[in-house]
Formats: C-alpha cells, sequence, structure tokens
C-alpha cells in the first residue's frame, strides 16, 4: 500500500475496495495558516485501505465540495488546496494518538507521470509503528503543485475509526512555525472496487 500526493489530492492505492458512497454529515474545525494560507474546511473526509496487514487512515482537508465524489471519479481538479493527515501500520486500524514523523525523512520510491515531477511516491524512514504524517499542498490553475511542505511534528489522534466514520483531533507545527490545530467528524469516502483511486493526467479531468 502507498499513500501518494498527486498534485494536492491524495491517492490511496491499496485494496479491500467497498460500494461507493459517503455520509452526507461532517464537521472540522482549524485554528492556525500555513505560511499565511488558510487551511480548507470546505469538505473534510477519511479514506481507509488495508492490504496484506496494512492499515491506512487518512483525513483529508481540502477546498472543494464533494471531495468523495472527486476521489471516486479521479479527476483533478485545478486550485486545490488541502491538508492531508495520515496514520499508517500493520494490524488494524484503531484509536489512539500517533506522533506525526516529517515525511522529508523519507525513501523515494518512483516520480508519478503527468505532475511535473512534483510528487514523489516515498516511505517515511521510520521504525515506528504505527506512525503519523501530515502534509499541506495547493495547486495553481494548471494543476501544478506551488506549495507543499511535509516537515512537521505534533500528533495525530484518533477517537472514532468505524467503517463509516472517522474522528479525531490534531496539534501540528510545521517546520517553519506555523501551528496548527483541529478537530474532525468525517465520513469515510468509499472508493471503487480494488480500493484504489487515481487521477488523471489532464487537468480539470
Amino acid at each position: 500500500m502507498r499513500l501518494v500526493m498527486v498534485g494536492a489530492l491524495l491517492v490511496v492505492v491499496g485494496c479491500g475496495g467497498r460500494a461507493r458512497g459517503a455520509p452526507e454529515s461532517a464537521s472540522g474545525s482549524v485554528t492556525g495558516t500555513f505560511d499565511g494560507n488558510p487551511i480548507p474546511t470546505n469538505s473534510v473526509v477519511a479514506v481507509k485501505s488495508s492490504e496484506n496487514g496494512v492499515f491506512a487512515v487518512a483525513v483529508i482537508f481540502v477546498n472543494i465540495a464533494n471531495a468523495c465524489s472527486v476521489l471516486q471519479s479521479g479527476n483533478r481538479p485545478p486550485n486545490l488546496a488541502d491538508l492531508q493527515l495520515v496514520v499508517e501500520g500493520t494490524g488494524e486500524a484503531g484509536t489512539g494518538a500517533f506522533a506525526i514523523t516529517s515525511v522529508s525523512n523519507t525513501v523515494t520510491v518512483a516520480a508519478l507521470p503527468g505532475d511535473g515531477g512534483a510528487a514523489p511516491m516515498s516511505q517515511p524512514m521510520t521504525s515506528s509503528d504505527p506512525y503519523a504524517t501530515v502534509t499541506f499542498g495547493k495547486t495553481d490553475a494548471n494543476c501544478m503543485t506551488t506549495t507543499y511542505d511535509s516537515e512537521a511534528s505534533g500528533s495525530f489522534t484518533l477517537t472514532t475509526v468505524t467503517s463509516s466514520e472517522v474522528a479525531g483531533r490534531f496539534d501540528v507545527t510545521f517546520s517553519g512555525g506555523d501551528h496548527v490545530t483541529g478537530s474532525f467528524d468525517a465520513p469515510v469516502c468509499n472508493l471503487p472496487s480494488g480500493g484504489t483511486t487515481t487521477t488523471t493526467t489532464t487537468c480539470g479531468g
């Protein structure tokens, strides 16, 4: 399983697909900014994936409506901004407080096509199990990455993890000193069969 940034939208590659659809209700609040940029809360969704005894739970704050439908369709909208928090480890996904590992401490596996070389596929070099990561990203009107930062520390706490809901809170400090805190109660966005969502290489979709 891999968790990959394409532009500023998450791609989760794994198995264990479920039927499409997600509950309509969601809530999320954020205090703080990144380099003067507000953290978007237009949509807050969760994505779960598991493969060969490894799980991942991602929570995504993004500046577009209906983010779950976008993830399911594979479209690649321009002018994205998002904050992504991820927990990955062995066993079953569960509740708990997880220390955030800087994604800059990674092994690059491959570059992704159609993204200007701006989004490597990578895995943190850490012995922690499970481990948590956070990223903030933005793209422009041509879907090119303009802002991307994954050097951060802090905590990501999951208080509820079910097949339909992920809830919790976070407290993150990025390497530049920006401090962001928040909470969320996000519906799980069920991916198409096979548990994989991809983005098109044509901007807009």
